[in-house]
């Protein structure tokens, strides 16, 4: 459960409202590849989708969601580009599918914190607003993720210092 459900559950005044709210816990995408394409069929059924968006600018803003979603191994000493790596589908030397499979199960609540995409896209959105150019790349991507970051409702001021 994040910080925003746990609170709305804390207000008293809310009593009638609880008994209609079922949680459903669901984790965030941890395969960058899918993330990329959520990011696509965004863009493209929104108003900015005349915008041309840099390659590899979505992709980019995929992996650093992703790695936000994701937890450090402590059995396996991997690092979470190569993690990320192993859960998009990719080979990386040094571990197979048996390790991918440890590596899902070593944390039951891996994904259900992070960034969220609906965030990702207002940034993506608030970045083509303020550059009002017919293109953006990465680094105006990236940049509006960072500004925006004190906004975001469940990345903690620590947290933050990690994403740097």
């Amino acid at each position: 459960m994040n910080l925003n459900t746990e609170r709305l559950l804390a207000i008293k005044k809310n009593e009638a409202l609880h008994s209609r709210i079922i949680v459903m816990p669901v984790p965030y995408n941890l395969r960058v590849s899918d993330e990329e394409k959520i990011y696509k069929k965004l863009i493209a059924e929104s108003d900015v989708s005349d915008v041309h968006i840099a390659p590899h600018a979505l992709r980019t803003a995929a992996i650093f969601s992703v790695l936000t979603r994701l937890k450090e191994s402590k059995s396996r000493g991997i690092d979470l580009v190569k993690k990320m790596r192993l859960y998009d589908g990719e080979i990386v030397e040094g571990y197979n599918a048996a390790d991918i499979k440890e590596l899902k199960h070593e944390y039951q609540d891996e994904g259900m914190s992070g960034i969220d995409p609906r965030y990702v896209i207002n940034r993506i959105s608030s970045a083509i607003m303020r550059k009002e150019a017919p293109s953006i790349n990465a680094l105006d991507i990236l940049r509006s993720i960072k500004e925006g970051l004190d906004q975001h409702p469940s990345i903690t001021r620590r947290r933050q210092g990690t994403f740097h």
